[in-house]
Protein backbone atom coordinates (compact mmCIF):
# COMPACT_ATOMS: atom_id res chain seq x y z
CA UNK A 1 0.00 0.00 0.00
CA UNK A 2 2.62 2.42 0.72
CA UNK A 3 4.95 1.58 -2.45
CA UNK A 4 1.56 2.04 -4.54
CA UNK A 5 1.02 5.98 -2.31
CA UNK A 6 4.31 6.48 -3.46
CA UNK A 7 4.38 5.97 -7.25
CA UNK A 8 0.70 7.64 -6.90
CA UNK A 9 2.78 10.75 -5.36
CA UNK A 10 5.39 10.52 -7.96
CA UNK A 11 2.62 10.17 -11.01
CA UNK A 12 4.31 6.73 -11.68
CA UNK A 13 1.94 4.22 -13.12
CA UNK A 14 1.24 1.02 -11.00
CA UNK A 15 -1.06 -1.38 -10.70
CA UNK A 16 -2.29 -4.79 -8.17
CA UNK A 17 -0.33 -7.30 -10.55
CA UNK A 18 2.88 -5.03 -11.01
CA UNK A 19 3.46 -4.44 -7.31
CA UNK A 20 2.82 -8.20 -6.62
CA UNK A 21 5.66 -8.68 -9.25
CA UNK A 22 7.76 -6.08 -7.58
CA UNK A 23 7.36 -7.65 -3.76
CA UNK A 24 7.32 -11.38 -5.52
CA UNK A 25 5.06 -14.19 -5.01
CA UNK A 26 4.77 -15.33 -1.39
CA UNK A 27 2.41 -17.93 -1.87
CA UNK A 28 5.09 -21.08 -2.30
CA UNK A 29 7.82 -19.85 -0.39
CA UNK A 30 8.22 -19.24 3.53
CA UNK A 31 9.32 -16.47 5.47
CA UNK A 32 13.53 -16.26 5.92
CA UNK A 33 14.50 -17.05 9.46
CA UNK A 34 16.31 -14.04 11.14
CA UNK A 35 19.85 -16.06 10.51
CA UNK A 36 19.20 -16.03 7.07
CA UNK A 37 18.26 -12.39 6.60
CA UNK A 38 21.42 -10.70 5.65
CA UNK A 39 21.15 -7.47 7.44
CA UNK A 40 22.84 -4.09 7.02
CA UNK A 41 25.90 -5.00 9.61
CA UNK A 42 26.47 -7.71 7.55
CA UNK A 43 26.43 -6.07 4.20
CA UNK A 44 28.83 -3.68 5.38
CA UNK A 45 30.99 -6.41 6.82
CA UNK A 46 31.20 -8.30 2.79
CA UNK A 47 31.13 -4.63 1.47
CA UNK A 48 34.83 -3.78 3.64
CA UNK A 49 36.31 -6.67 3.08
CA UNK A 50 36.27 -5.99 -0.79
CA UNK A 51 37.16 -2.21 -0.11
CA UNK A 52 40.19 -2.50 1.54
CA UNK A 53 41.25 0.51 1.56
CA UNK A 54 38.08 1.73 3.24
CA UNK A 55 37.16 4.80 0.99
CA UNK A 56 33.38 3.94 0.21
CA UNK A 57 34.75 3.31 -3.25
CA UNK A 58 34.91 -0.11 -5.18
CA UNK A 59 36.88 -0.43 -7.36
CA UNK A 60 36.94 -3.33 -10.27
CA UNK A 61 40.48 -4.26 -9.23
CA UNK A 62 39.84 -4.01 -5.62
CA UNK A 63 36.87 -6.89 -6.20
CA UNK A 64 38.87 -9.10 -8.14
CA UNK A 65 41.91 -9.13 -5.56
CA UNK A 66 38.90 -10.38 -2.65
CA UNK A 67 37.82 -12.67 -4.87
CA UNK A 68 41.03 -14.37 -5.55
CA UNK A 69 41.84 -14.41 -1.60
CA UNK A 70 38.11 -16.40 -1.09
CA UNK A 71 39.38 -18.37 -4.00
CA UNK A 72 35.99 -17.67 -6.07
CA UNK A 73 36.54 -17.66 -10.00
CA UNK A 74 35.94 -14.26 -11.83
CA UNK A 75 36.96 -12.88 -15.28
CA UNK A 76 37.23 -9.55 -16.78
CA UNK A 77 33.92 -9.96 -18.67
CA UNK A 78 32.22 -11.29 -15.33
CA UNK A 79 33.78 -8.27 -13.62
CA UNK A 80 32.58 -5.85 -15.87
CA UNK A 81 28.72 -7.22 -16.07
CA UNK A 82 28.68 -7.33 -12.63
CA UNK A 83 29.89 -3.74 -12.56
CA UNK A 84 27.40 -2.45 -14.98
CA UNK A 85 24.48 -4.16 -13.11
CA UNK A 86 25.66 -2.52 -9.99
CA UNK A 87 27.39 0.79 -10.51
CA UNK A 88 23.79 2.73 -11.58
CA UNK A 89 25.85 6.28 -11.69
CA UNK A 90 28.06 4.46 -14.32
CA UNK A 91 31.12 6.41 -12.46
CA UNK A 92 32.94 3.31 -12.62
CA UNK A 93 32.88 2.23 -8.41
CA UNK A 94 30.53 0.75 -6.40
CA UNK A 95 29.64 2.61 -3.41
CA UNK A 96 28.20 1.04 -0.28
CA UNK A 97 24.58 2.06 -1.32
CA UNK A 98 24.37 0.42 -4.68
CA UNK A 99 26.06 -2.53 -2.93
CA UNK A 100 23.34 -2.89 -0.37
CA UNK A 101 20.54 -2.70 -3.42
CA UNK A 102 22.44 -5.08 -5.19
CA UNK A 103 22.40 -7.56 -2.25
CA UNK A 104 18.69 -6.99 -1.56
CA UNK A 105 17.27 -7.73 -4.87
CA UNK A 106 20.85 -11.04 -5.26
CA UNK A 107 18.88 -12.81 -2.09
CA UNK A 108 15.40 -12.39 -3.86
CA UNK A 109 16.71 -14.30 -7.11
CA UNK A 110 19.23 -16.75 -5.17
CA UNK A 111 16.24 -17.81 -2.77
CA UNK A 112 13.69 -18.36 -5.86
CA UNK A 113 16.90 -20.95 -7.39
CA UNK A 114 16.81 -22.17 -3.98
CA UNK A 115 13.13 -23.11 -3.65
CA UNK A 116 13.12 -24.37 -7.25
CA UNK A 117 15.73 -26.87 -6.16
CA UNK A 118 14.51 -27.90 -2.43
CA UNK A 119 11.94 -30.00 -4.59
CA UNK A 120 10.22 -31.08 -0.72
CA UNK A 121 10.37 -27.60 0.71
CA UNK A 122 12.24 -28.84 3.83
CA UNK A 123 14.46 -25.53 3.44
CA UNK A 124 17.68 -27.47 2.43
CA UNK A 125 19.27 -29.29 -0.45
CA UNK A 126 20.04 -32.64 0.38
CA UNK A 127 22.37 -34.94 -2.40
CA UNK A 128 19.48 -36.15 -4.14
CA UNK A 129 18.12 -33.46 -4.83
CA UNK A 130 21.41 -32.04 -6.15
CA UNK A 131 21.41 -35.13 -8.65
CA UNK A 132 17.99 -34.47 -9.81
CA UNK A 133 18.85 -30.94 -10.57
CA UNK A 134 21.78 -31.99 -12.42
CA UNK A 135 19.64 -34.48 -14.52
CA UNK A 136 17.11 -31.75 -15.32
CA UNK A 137 20.00 -29.60 -16.34
CA UNK A 138 21.70 -32.84 -18.57
CA UNK A 139 24.50 -32.01 -16.66
CA UNK A 140 26.56 -35.01 -16.58
CA UNK A 141 28.40 -35.07 -13.50
CA UNK A 142 29.98 -38.05 -11.98
CA UNK A 143 28.78 -39.39 -8.49
CA UNK A 144 32.38 -37.37 -7.05
CA UNK A 145 31.51 -34.21 -8.97
CA UNK A 146 28.61 -34.22 -6.78
CA UNK A 147 29.68 -34.91 -3.76
CA UNK A 148 32.82 -32.29 -4.30
CA UNK A 149 29.65 -29.92 -5.07
CA UNK A 150 27.96 -30.40 -1.84
CA UNK A 151 31.15 -30.38 0.28
CA UNK A 152 31.83 -26.85 -1.23
CA UNK A 153 28.51 -25.23 0.29
CA UNK A 154 27.79 -27.60 2.95
CA UNK A 155 30.22 -26.08 5.21
CA UNK A 156 29.01 -27.58 8.83
CA UNK A 157 28.79 -31.64 7.20
CA UNK A 158 25.33 -31.91 7.69
CA UNK A 159 24.81 -33.11 4.56
CA UNK A 160 22.15 -30.20 3.81
CA UNK A 161 22.61 -26.90 2.34
CA UNK A 162 20.59 -24.32 3.73
CA UNK A 163 20.11 -20.99 2.03
CA UNK A 164 22.54 -19.09 4.09
CA UNK A 165 25.41 -21.49 2.76
CA UNK A 166 23.88 -21.35 -0.79
CA UNK A 167 23.68 -17.33 -0.67
CA UNK A 168 27.05 -16.99 0.87
CA UNK A 169 28.66 -18.83 -2.20
CA UNK A 170 26.49 -17.69 -5.28
CA UNK A 171 25.76 -13.53 -3.63
CA UNK A 172 28.51 -12.53 -6.59
CA UNK A 173 27.97 -14.80 -9.27
CA UNK A 174 27.53 -12.38 -12.67
CA UNK A 175 24.12 -14.35 -13.71
CA UNK A 176 21.72 -15.65 -11.17
CA UNK A 177 20.45 -18.53 -13.66
CA UNK A 178 20.67 -21.91 -12.37
CA UNK A 179 22.73 -23.00 -15.55
CA UNK A 180 25.35 -19.76 -14.33
CA UNK A 181 25.37 -20.58 -10.73
CA UNK A 182 25.92 -24.55 -11.28
CA UNK A 183 28.75 -23.67 -13.61
CA UNK A 184 30.30 -21.00 -11.27
CA UNK A 185 29.75 -23.50 -8.45
CA UNK A 186 31.92 -26.33 -10.03
CA UNK A 187 34.66 -23.53 -10.88
CA UNK A 188 35.20 -23.03 -7.36
CA UNK A 189 36.09 -26.27 -6.64
CA UNK A 190 38.97 -26.11 -9.12
CA UNK A 191 39.96 -23.21 -7.19
CA UNK A 192 39.74 -24.81 -4.02
CA UNK A 193 42.95 -26.90 -4.48
CA UNK A 194 45.10 -24.48 -3.99
CA UNK A 195 46.50 -24.04 -0.53
CA UNK A 196 47.35 -20.18 -0.83
CA UNK A 197 45.74 -17.34 -2.40
CA UNK A 198 45.77 -17.32 -6.12
CA UNK A 199 47.63 -14.62 -7.56
CA UNK A 200 45.43 -12.32 -9.74
CA UNK A 201 45.15 -13.93 -12.81
CA UNK A 202 42.01 -14.70 -14.09
CA UNK A 203 40.39 -17.80 -14.63
CA UNK A 204 39.56 -17.19 -18.37
CA UNK A 205 43.36 -15.93 -19.08
CA UNK A 206 44.30 -19.32 -16.86
CA UNK A 207 42.03 -20.65 -19.29
CA UNK A 208 43.45 -19.60 -22.60
CA UNK A 209 47.33 -20.27 -21.31
CA UNK A 210 46.16 -23.76 -20.46
CA UNK A 211 44.29 -24.49 -23.30
CA UNK A 212 47.09 -23.24 -25.61
CA UNK A 213 49.75 -25.13 -24.15
CA UNK A 214 47.30 -28.31 -23.66
CA UNK A 215 46.74 -28.20 -27.29
CA UNK A 216 50.77 -27.81 -28.23
CA UNK A 217 51.40 -30.69 -26.07
CA UNK A 218 49.19 -33.09 -27.20
CA UNK A 219 49.56 -32.52 -30.86
CA UNK A 220 53.38 -33.06 -30.00
CA UNK A 221 52.93 -36.50 -28.31
CA UNK A 222 50.25 -37.68 -30.59
CA UNK A 223 51.87 -36.97 -33.84
CA UNK A 224 55.36 -38.56 -33.18
CA UNK A 225 53.70 -41.55 -31.89
CA UNK A 226 51.93 -41.60 -35.00
CA UNK A 227 54.97 -40.50 -37.67
CA UNK A 228 55.55 -44.01 -39.25
CA UNK A 229 51.73 -44.52 -40.26
CA UNK A 230 51.35 -40.82 -41.24
CA UNK A 231 54.63 -41.44 -43.94
CA UNK A 232 52.87 -44.38 -44.89
CA UNK A 233 49.66 -43.24 -45.64
CA UNK A 234 51.31 -40.03 -47.41
CA UNK A 235 52.99 -42.86 -50.09
CA UNK A 236 50.29 -44.80 -50.38
CA UNK A 237 48.35 -41.82 -51.16
CA UNK A 238 50.94 -40.19 -53.67
CA UNK A 239 52.47 -43.51 -55.01
CA UNK A 240 50.20 -46.30 -57.51
CA UNK A 241 52.39 -49.41 -56.32
CA UNK A 242 51.22 -49.48 -53.09
CA UNK A 243 53.12 -51.69 -50.45
CA UNK A 244 50.69 -55.39 -50.63
CA UNK A 245 50.49 -54.52 -46.74
CA UNK A 246 51.09 -52.52 -43.63
CA UNK A 247 53.83 -54.47 -42.35
CA UNK A 248 55.71 -54.57 -46.02
CA UNK A 249 55.20 -50.90 -45.88
CA UNK A 250 56.98 -50.39 -42.86
CA UNK A 251 59.92 -52.38 -43.85
CA UNK A 252 60.09 -50.72 -47.27
CA UNK A 253 60.32 -47.09 -45.39
CA UNK A 254 62.40 -48.80 -42.68
CA UNK A 255 65.19 -49.81 -45.58
CA UNK A 256 64.82 -46.84 -47.20
CA UNK A 257 65.74 -44.65 -44.45
CA UNK A 258 66.64 -46.69 -41.44
CA UNK A 259 64.90 -46.13 -37.98
CA UNK A 260 64.91 -42.25 -38.50
CA UNK A 261 63.35 -43.21 -41.87
CA UNK A 262 60.24 -44.03 -39.96
CA UNK A 263 59.85 -40.30 -38.39
CA UNK A 264 61.09 -38.47 -41.60
CA UNK A 265 59.80 -35.09 -41.29
CA UNK A 266 58.21 -35.64 -38.25
CA UNK A 267 59.99 -32.58 -36.83
CA UNK A 268 57.89 -30.48 -39.23
CA UNK A 269 54.87 -32.47 -38.68
CA UNK A 270 55.20 -31.13 -34.19
CA UNK A 271 56.30 -27.70 -35.55
CA UNK A 272 52.94 -28.44 -38.11
CA UNK A 273 50.62 -29.96 -35.08
CA UNK A 274 51.78 -28.42 -32.13
CA UNK A 275 51.10 -24.63 -32.80
CA UNK A 276 48.25 -25.32 -34.92
CA UNK A 277 46.35 -27.29 -32.14
CA UNK A 278 47.35 -24.58 -29.21
CA UNK A 279 45.92 -21.90 -31.83
CA UNK A 280 43.00 -23.69 -32.58
CA UNK A 281 42.33 -24.79 -28.47
CA UNK A 282 42.93 -20.99 -27.63
CA UNK A 283 40.99 -19.30 -30.25
CA UNK A 284 38.30 -21.66 -29.42
CA UNK A 285 37.91 -21.17 -25.68
CA UNK A 286 38.99 -17.12 -26.60
CA UNK A 287 35.88 -16.50 -29.14
CA UNK A 288 33.47 -18.46 -26.51
CA UNK A 289 34.46 -15.97 -23.78
CA UNK A 290 33.37 -13.39 -26.33
CA UNK A 291 30.01 -14.88 -26.29
CA UNK A 292 29.39 -15.64 -22.79
CA UNK A 293 31.56 -14.79 -19.33
CA UNK A 294 30.84 -19.11 -18.61
CA UNK A 295 29.98 -21.96 -20.41
CA UNK A 296 26.62 -22.60 -19.08
CA UNK A 297 25.45 -19.74 -21.17
CA UNK A 298 26.39 -20.93 -24.22
CA UNK A 299 23.93 -21.63 -27.07
CA UNK A 300 25.26 -24.62 -29.00
CA UNK A 301 25.65 -22.31 -32.15
CA UNK A 302 27.59 -20.18 -30.52
CA UNK A 303 29.81 -23.05 -29.59
CA UNK A 304 29.43 -23.88 -33.66
CA UNK A 305 30.57 -20.23 -34.30
CA UNK A 306 33.53 -20.75 -31.37
CA UNK A 307 34.59 -23.91 -33.07
CA UNK A 308 34.66 -23.40 -36.58
CA UNK A 309 36.58 -20.05 -36.10
CA UNK A 310 39.74 -21.91 -34.30
CA UNK A 311 39.24 -24.58 -37.08
CA UNK A 312 39.48 -22.39 -39.76
CA UNK A 313 42.32 -19.80 -37.86
CA UNK A 314 44.70 -22.75 -36.74
CA UNK A 315 44.43 -24.41 -40.29
CA UNK A 316 45.61 -20.77 -41.97
CA UNK A 317 48.29 -20.48 -39.21
CA UNK A 318 49.58 -24.33 -39.99
CA UNK A 319 48.95 -24.44 -43.69
CA UNK A 320 52.52 -23.51 -44.87
CA UNK A 321 54.11 -25.81 -42.51
CA UNK A 322 51.76 -28.66 -43.70
CA UNK A 323 53.04 -28.39 -47.48
CA UNK A 324 56.51 -28.51 -46.26
CA UNK A 325 55.40 -32.00 -44.22
CA UNK A 326 54.30 -33.49 -46.84
CA UNK A 327 57.29 -32.84 -49.63
CA UNK A 328 59.62 -34.10 -46.74
CA UNK A 329 57.73 -37.50 -46.04
CA UNK A 330 56.56 -38.49 -49.49
CA UNK A 331 59.93 -37.06 -51.24
CA UNK A 332 62.81 -39.82 -51.63
CA UNK A 333 65.77 -39.91 -49.95
CA UNK A 334 68.15 -37.26 -50.36
CA UNK A 335 65.77 -35.05 -52.00
CA UNK A 336 65.86 -32.30 -49.56
CA UNK A 337 68.58 -31.86 -46.81
CA UNK A 338 66.29 -30.92 -44.14
CA UNK A 339 63.29 -28.46 -43.26
CA UNK A 340 65.30 -25.02 -44.34
CA UNK A 341 66.83 -26.92 -47.48
CA UNK A 342 62.79 -27.86 -48.16
CA UNK A 343 61.69 -24.46 -48.36
CA UNK A 344 64.73 -22.89 -50.06
CA UNK A 345 63.98 -25.30 -53.04
CA UNK A 346 60.11 -24.27 -52.38
CA UNK A 347 60.71 -21.09 -52.64
CA UNK A 348 63.14 -21.06 -55.55
CA UNK A 349 61.32 -23.44 -57.95
CA UNK A 350 57.79 -22.25 -57.02
CA UNK A 351 57.64 -19.10 -55.87
CA UNK A 352 57.21 -17.71 -52.19
CA UNK A 353 53.66 -16.90 -51.31
CA UNK A 354 51.14 -19.47 -53.53
CA UNK A 355 53.42 -22.32 -53.61
CA UNK A 356 53.07 -22.91 -49.60
CA UNK A 357 48.73 -22.51 -49.92
CA UNK A 358 47.80 -24.80 -53.12
CA UNK A 359 44.37 -26.02 -52.62
CA UNK A 360 44.15 -23.43 -49.95
CA UNK A 361 40.43 -22.91 -50.32
CA UNK A 362 39.17 -26.66 -50.03
CA UNK A 363 41.50 -27.14 -47.66
CA UNK A 364 39.52 -24.37 -45.51
CA UNK A 365 35.91 -26.10 -46.36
Amino acid sequence: KEFEEGLARLKLPYSDEATKLFFGDRSRMSLPNIDETTSTNQIRQVYDFYDTNHDGRLTPKEFEEGLARLKLPYSDEATKLFFDKIDANHDGIIDFQEFVLFVIGRERELRALFLEMDTDQSGGIDLDELHHTLERLKIDASEDTVKALMKRVDRDNNGIIDFKEWRDLLLLVPNANIEAAFRYWQETIALDIADEPLPLVSPQRRDVYLQFAAGALSAAASKTGTAPLERLKILYQLDTAKPPSLVQGMRLLYADGGFRGLFRGNWVNILKASPEAAVKFAVFEKVKRAFASTDAELSSSQLFVAGSVGGLTSHLAGYPLDVIKTRLAAAPTGTYNGIFDCVSKIVRNEGLFFSFFPGRVNGRL
